[in-house]
């Protein structure tokens, strides 16, 4: 609407007081979503399933899309491995691979000032979409995968990378990957997806709806999302990051307890939460260490940042209103997502994750 039209308007058939949007996206907030596989030749790339216009990469081809990404000045980059570490007899032997991989990429990079946020998604992923290291009798093996995270943390940090997606899967996994960062030194940041929720769209590239891992955290369940999210922020977690992005409600919750002491407080001493203490051994645990150092945890609360993930689905979703609308639409609803989400997380807000990053900032979008 132009600025004639709304002086007509005023001040009787109008409620838009502030008349420009109080938030501005720039590159500077946002993290490009980059894939790179081991299985696919350096200088390769292959279209990602179910998602029209995404690759995943070759090492050498994924820093190229970094680099060309940080020419339109995004230093974020949420660099994705879906190369599978544990498909390896020896899992050693898919970690060294997976550092390999890294030292390769940081190799292209020197120089750059370039965040880059590991999301270590396939190194243990199953064929049934779940997460964790299995035994030869292909039952989940709890020793090997938390010796896996930590040696993730470990391995990140001694190579001086930003950041760590942990993936909101299993209990102690921020306890186990800080273990880790702590051990290489301390270099590396904890993006947690503490609130990960089982939705079906993260699923969209699967041929049927209503994937359950059994691992994430059913809709809805906002109590227990919070639950896990502060418990995060207790084990290590310096970034939650809240996905799907939509998900603005809980951007919110999260932020309102952890900026207000007393809110936190009932929260943690709520019936609602007891109810979830109870059946769980080290939730149980862990809200007796943060009721007991409430200092400690206002410090971990007061440092934490916020961020937002856009997931496959929200993505596919956008290339076919792209598709039956046209790109500026797509376009428009993409950016009013971004603008709602550092609207609500505000100064708190670390980065938003996307896959559309790079087309959005050259006038286009994935489709």
């Amino acid at each position: 609407m132009s600025n004639i039209e709304y002086e007509i308007l005023k001040p009787t058939f109008t409620r838009r007081v502030i008349t420009q949007s109080s938030v501005v996206i720039s590159p500077s907030i946002l993290s490009q979503a980059v894939d790179v596989s081991s299985h696919v030749d350096k200088n390769a790339q292959k279209p990602a399933k179910g998602l029209p216009g995404y690759f995943t990469y070759g090492w050498k081809r994924a820093a190229e899309e970094i680099i060309k990404t940080h020419s339109m000045g995004v230093k974020n980059i949420s660099l994705r491995f879906v190369s599978n570490a544990s498909k390896h007899d020896d899992i050693n032997a898919g970690l060294s691979e997976f550092e390999t991989l890294i030292s390769l990429i940081l190799r292209e990079l020197v120089g750059l000032d370039i965040n880059l946020i590991v999301d270590p998604f396939g190194l243990a992923l199953t064929q049934d979409g779940q997460w964790g290291v299995k035994n030869s009798q292909g039952d989940f093996d709890k020793e090997r995968t938390y010796e896996l995270l930590e040696k993730v943390g470990y391995i990140l940090s001694i190579n001086k990378i930003h950041g760590v997606v942990t993936l909101g899967r299993i209990p102690e996994e921020v306890k186990m990957t800080k273990k880790g960062i702590v051990s290489g030194g301390g270099n590396t940041k904890i993006y947690s997806f503490s609130q990960n929720s089982e939705t079906s769209t993260a699923y969209v590239y699967l041929d049927s709806v209503g994937h359950n891992t059994g691992q994430k955290i059913l809709p809805g369940n906002i109590i227990e999302m919070d639950l896990w999210a502060l418990m995060d922020i207790w084990h290590g977690a310096d970034v939650s990051v809240i996905k799907p992005m939509e998900s603005y409600h809980l951007m919110s919750s999260l932020k309102h307890f952890i900026s207000d002491e007393t809110a936190r407080s009932l929260f943690l001493n709520s019936e609602q939460v007891s109810a979830i203490v109870s059946r769980h051994r080290f939730i149980q645990e862990t809200i007796k260490e943060m009721t007991a150092n409430p200092a400690i945890l206002s410090e971990k609360c007061e440092r934490l940042q916020l961020a937002g993930y856009t997931v496959s689905g929200t993505t596919y979703m956008l290339s076919l209103l792209a598709h039956e609308k046209g790109p500026d639409m797509a376009r428009a609803r993409l950016e009013e997502m971004w603008l709602t989400a550092l609207g609500v997380m505000g100064d708190r807000c670390a980065c938003l994750i996307d896959r559309n990053v790079s087309r959005f900032l050259d006038g286009s979008i994935l489709c």
